[in-house]
């Protein structure tokens, strides 16, 4: 049984800085209140730990780091406050679009939610600046 955040569980994120990473370049995202929206709607959703990630980070990805931490509800298995997160770019469409969280070891967790990623995904993707 999946058991996300109920709705009134409000997950407040005050500002968010985002980077785009793909081949040593690293592109700053312009970060608008729908992209905002839609990270608090995937941490909301937040249901189950995936697993630890291998030391090796994705090829391509986006990386969030939030300022002040955010603090999750007390039913999230996510147990401790998010300074950053990373959401991958799938290489292939048959290739999985994952969302990692760091932890406090400094360690890459894999997460899953019941929210889509594709949505940020394109969202984000609109807002990469050269």
């Amino acid at each position: 049984m999946v058991h996300a955040a109920p709705p009134d569980q409000v997950i407040s994120i005050q500002e968010v800085e985002i980077s785009y990473h793909q081949s040593n370049k690293i592109d700053l995202i312009k970060t608008p209140a729908p992209v905002q929206y839609e990270i608090q709607e995937i941490l909301r959703n937040v249901y189950q730990l995936g697993g630890l990630t291998s030391i090796q980070l994705p090829s391509q990805y986006f990386q969030f780091h939030f300022s002040p931490a955010v603090v999750m509800p007390p039913i999230s298995p996510i147990g401790h406050p998010i300074q950053e997160m990373i959401v991958s770019v799938p290489q292939t469409r048959f290739e999985p679009t994952r969302l990692y969280i760091r932890n406090t070891q400094n360690q890459w967790i894999e997460y899953r939610t019941t929210r889509s990623l594709s949505i940020l995904l394109a969202q984000l993707q609109e807002n990469i600046t050269s």
